[in-house]
């Protein structure tokens, strides 16, 4: 949280881990989000707001313990995957301010 982190995320930052937590919000990092951060199984709480990442989100189909995710203030497009709605524990999503088209999946519904 605000140590003013620049460049990308590792792509294999959360491969083979047992990451519960990634806190990298309110920093100046860029690029696309890896799609190794939506396959890690053990994730329970990513914050990566405030930031300036770009590109889609990646899939969820693994994240099933994910349960607080704030992805908020950055430039994300495309669509809202709709294996978000895999995510059945979570509680909390902030998707605000970034640059979603297209309607809400109703798989998170």
């Amino acid at each position: 949280m605000n140590n003013k982190f620049t460049g990308n995320i590792p792509p294999n930052l959360c491969f083979g881990k047992n990451l519960r937590e990634l806190n990298m919000g309110i920093n100046h990092l860029q690029g696309g989000i890896p799609s190794d951060v939506g396959r890690c199984a053990t994730l329970r709480r990513l914050f990566l707001n405030c930031n300036n990442f770009s590109g889609a989100l990646p899939d969820f189909e693994r994240n099933l313990n994910l349960r607080y995710m704030d992805i908020s203030k950055n430039n994300i497009s495309g669509s809202i995957p709709s294996s978000l709605g895999n995510c059945t524990n979570l509680t909390y999503i902030n998707l605000s301010w970034n640059k979603f088209a297209g309607l809400v999946p109703s798989e998170l519904g």
